[in-house]
């Protein structure tokens, strides 16, 4: 049995132990790497440890029902997935297309399928996204934006594991903007 004089010790650990974890989440999320759709105005987070490139689900999505293998969140939790959607894309002049799986997530990522298959390579210390083909570049943002922080998305939302379902790759980026 605890003493009296023990407890808020243990309080105080306890305490101490949650805001290490509220800055190492925080501290994740300043390190997140965003690029910006000119077509829709989404921030898209550039998630190389996620295998599948997600949009999140519209309400009719959900409201139909129509399910297909859900995902595996970096925490272990089941991401409820709807199905593939199909969106072109544009960063800063090039246009790519490519189907996106659909997710009961809050905002969209470009995973390790679709960066491999446009063959576009992260430059996290100059904040680019890079053509492997040609070197053309794309200016992306290191920071945690006011649509993707902490408060409204969590860690867990972010994809990790599982396999990747068969997507169909997309066009090659146009070429004439770097």
């Amino acid at each position: 049995m605890q003493s009296l004089a023990q407890r808020p010790k243990n309080a105080a650990h306890h305490a101490a132990s949650a805001d290490r974890v509220m800055w190492g989440v925080l501290a994740m999320w300043a390190a997140c790497f965003f690029i910006m759709d000119t077509l829709s105005g989404r921030w898209f987070l550039c998630d190389m440890g996620s295998q599948v490139s997600v949009l999140p689900a519209l309400p009719i999505d959900i409201w139909t029902g129509s399910c297909s293998a859900p995902l595996e969140a970096t925490n272990g939790s089941m991401i409820q997935t709807y199905g593939k959607r199909r969106a072109l894309l544009c960063f800063h002049g090039w246009q790519f297309t490519w189907d996106f799986v659909t997710a009961k997530v809050a905002n969209p990522l470009l995973g390790a399928d679709f960066l491999r298959a446009k063959g576009l390579l992260v430059d996290v210390k100059n904040r680019w996204l890079v053509n492997a083909d040609d070197f053309g570049s794309f200016p992306c943002m290191l920071n945690s934006l006011p649509t993707m922080t902490p408060a409204h998305s969590r860690p867990g939302q972010l994809l990790q594991g599982g396999s990747s379902p068969g997507l169909t790759s997309g066009a090659s980026p146009s070429r004439g903007h770097p």
